[in-house]
């Protein structure tokens, strides 16, 4: 019994400290670096899942070697060394670190700001098609955002809700890929774990492109976040694809691990994605201002949802062990990524009519 409470308190702790380093880390990106969140959200997202990916090898072989005990170890003085360089080397306060200079004549304003007003009178405005979110100020400071204080717009939903359906496959995979090869196929545990290994390198490279793609303004964060869905869509086909589809069935043990891959690199596209998506949201479909309050609000709820939902997806995989054949487990994980990218779609398609009459908000 108290070696179970243990285990409790441990993976209490655990959930504490992924849950709080991940919050502040995207609170350090924004204010350290408020010219590049993008980029820097990806990239931070992309380094979460090198160590998850690192940990997934080190774990076993560790253990195999030396004991459960040593992990947990080694875990210590890793901790304990990045602790001692974070308190050495990072900022002591939160102003930017970084900041790239952009001439006026670039610099996009907010469609309700006074700067914007005034080109409006002169027949001079810039507002187009092509609003991103440097309308909103998040990039450009908020110097000609209202200080108004209104609460997130209830449109926020929206890309959260795109996001979270397709997050549960994460740790849906996490946890049922693994018995899935074993019950079905006869592929040992211990080979099970390189396929969570290529989960966790699709994670790190999606979150890194997305977060590439997003900086350059190279593609909207709604579209990105409706090809992250479809490529979980593929992923999933590729690992659960049934028996009926028997040239493929057959062919899962070497195919899942491109599926697997896919799942990871859409799951983190679209969850980079879905900051950014859910500032445009609140700016271009809410009408509101974008103010500090509600950067930290915006970026916890974020936060939260993606904890959330990946822990969720196990549990879902247990539901479906013991309720579903994984087939049908899988299918359902296809269905609620197909539904997010519709989402994804008539969001893209909102933000993009929106912007073009774009108009003062209140």
């Amino acid at each position: 019994s108290s070696g179970i409470n243990a285990e409790y308190g441990q993976r209490f702790v655990n959930g504490f400290a992924c849950f709080l380093v991940t919050k502040l880390t995207v609170e350090c990106c924004r204010a350290w670096f408020p010219d590049h969140i993008k980029l820097t959200v990806g990239l931070e997202c992309s380094a979460y899942y090198v160590g998850g990916a690192a940990s997934v090898l080190m774990g076993g072989f560790v253990y195999d070697a030396y004991g459960y005990q040593a992990p947990f170890i080694i875990l210590g003085i890793v901790n304990l060394v990045f602790w001692l360089y974070m308190v050495a080397v990072m900022p002591r306060n939160s102003e930017p670190v970084y900041v790239q200079k952009k001439a006026p004549s670039v610099i996009m304003e907010a469609p309700w700001s006074e700067l914007k007003n005034k080109n409006v009178e002169k027949g001079k405005s810039n507002c187009g098609k092509h609003l991103t979110t440097r309308n909103t100020g998040v990039e450009n400071g908020t110097d000609s955002i209202p200080k108004t204080e209104l609460p997130m717009s209830l449109y926020t939903a929206v890309p959260l809700i795109a996001m979270s359906l397709t997050l549960l496959l994460e740790g849906y995979s996490a946890a049922i890929t693994t018995p899935y090869l074993y019950d079905n196929f006869n592929i040992p545990i211990r080979q099970g774990s390189s396929y969570i290994f290529a989960l966790y390198i699709g994670l790190m490279i999606g979150a890194a492109c997305s977060g590439i793609l997003l900086q350059n303004g190279w593609i909207s964060s709604s579209k990105i976040m409706a090809v992250g869905s479809l490529i979980c869509v593929v992923g999933v086909l590729l690992v659960f694809p049934g028996k009926a589809i028997a040239a493929l069935y057959e062919a899962v043990p070497k195919t899942a691990y491109v599926g697997i891959f896919l799942q990871g690199f859409g799951c983190q596209f679209i969850v980079v994605a879905a900051l950014p998506a859910l500032i445009e949201v609140h700016t271009i479909l809410g009408k509101r201002p974008f103010s500090e309050k509600n950067k930290f609000f915006a970026s916890t709820l974020w936060a939260c949802a993606w904890s959330i939902m990946l822990y969720f997806g196990s549990l879902v995989a247990l539901t479906v062990m013991k309720y579903m054949t994984y087939t049908h487990g899988g299918w359902m994980m296809a269905a609620l990524s197909g539904v997010a990218m519709l989402i994804s779609i008539v969001q893209d398609l909102a933000i993009t009519a929106k912007s073009s009459f774009a108009t003062p908000p209140g």
